[in-house]
């Protein structure tokens, strides 16, 4: 087995807009943030986005563990969401095991927004509160985000490290704030190969 800290983590914040982060343990993850189809596009149109990318993605940042954050139930939203919806992000986190399957992805699990936020910032509050604190956590780090779905994609990120490699994890606990004088490693800018995941132009067949 190889060892843990080299370990190629992809983190997704999966969602009509969706968040991603990738690196090893112990590095500055790179973030974006893509959507599936455009606003109101059919299931099919969003889900073959979803193949396009992450096709392409993994030609582009090889891939060696995928963690996500659990769609949520859609029986306990009430009224704040359509089947339509709910079918597409119920439907985006089975392509998602599927495509990783069929890629040779194995390692792939999924994690509760509860236990993400409870590592990353130390606790999970309600509404949009939770997402202020991890964007403002992520600023802390020097780890740069396009979106508050990319964002939690980075905490998400850091939860896989703390479980994947756990001696990575203590570089971003809330216990150990970054002090005022010390140096924020700086985040890697968007360079050829995010541009390249934003065209979304070259679908590749996928191997069954």
């Amino acid at each position: 087995m190889s060892d843990p800290a080299n370990q190629r983590i992809l983190a997704l914040d999966i969602a009509t807009q969706t968040g991603w982060a990738y690196g090893a343990p112990g590095e500055v993850p790179r973030a974006g943030t893509i959507v599936f189809g455009g606003q109101g596009s059919s299931l099919g149109k969003a889900g073959r986005g979803m193949m396009r990318w992450f096709s392409d993605f993994l030609k582009l940042f090889p891939t060696d563990t995928i963690y996500f954050e659990a769609p949520f139930d859609p029986r306990h939203m009430g009224m704040k969401t359509n089947m339509n919806t709910s079918r597409k992000l119920l439907g985006f986190a089975f392509m998602l095991e599927a495509l990783a399957e069929a890629k040779g992805i194995f390692d792939i699990s999924e994690c509760e927004v509860k236990d993400v936020r409870k590592h990353f910032i130390g606790c999970n509050p309600k509404n949009d509160k939770g997402k202020e604190l991890v964007q403002t956590r992520c600023r802390q780090l020097g780890w740069k985000f396009d979106s508050a779905d990319a964002a939690d994609a980075l905490a998400v990120w850091s939860y896989a490290c703390a479980i994947v490699a756990p001696k990575t994890a203590i570089a971003t606990t809330p216990l150990f704030q970054p002090r005022a004088a010390g140096v924020i490693p700086k985040a890697p800018t968007m360079g050829t190969k995010e541009a390249l995941l934003r065209r979304l132009d070259d679908i590749e067949d996928i191997p069954l």
